[in-house]
């Protein structure tokens, strides 16, 4: 089906992938059973729109040296917070979730995902003009 779309116009095959594969087959992966009926279900019924953030300006996409980090929040609250810029992410601009790997502070530099919702405090989002395959976001 991907193929078949991506005849029409290759955007669309950017967002399907980055959706599909490449956000929500993360949440599959990685996240917890609560995690997983939270995230998926909208996911699923594209109610929520996925992206996927690993590529960085410095390093592109070379995890191993990626300088996006999280810590554990200390104010009380159960969750990180994540310190680092991302680039070149499908669906970056619209998606409900970005999936975000960053390495762990507190686990030894251990890189893990971590669902971002484009509310969250400190989240921003900008289009890059002039690439093709996301000519439509």
């Amino acid at each position: 089906m991907v193929w078949e779309i991506s005849k029409v116009d290759v955007s669309l095959t950017t967002y399907c992938g980055v959706h599909i594969s490449l956000g929500t087959g993360s949440i599959e992966a990685c996240a917890d059973e609560e995690q997983q009926q939270r995230f998926l279900p909208d996911c699923y019924a594209f109610n929520k729109i996925v992206a996927f953030g690993l590529t960085e300006p410095k390093y592109g996409s070379d995890a191993t040296s990626m300088d996006t980090f999280a810590v554990k929040a200390n104010d009380g609250r159960d969750g990180y917070i994540l310190n680092g810029e991302k680039i070149w992410i499908g669906n970056g601009t619209f998606a409900d979730y970005v999936v975000v790997w960053a390495k762990n502070r507190e686990e030894k530099d251990k890189i893990q995902a971590f669902v971002v919702e484009k509310e969250f405090q400190g989240f921003s989002q900008k289009k890059i003009e002039g690439k093709f395959s996301l000519r439509m976001t």
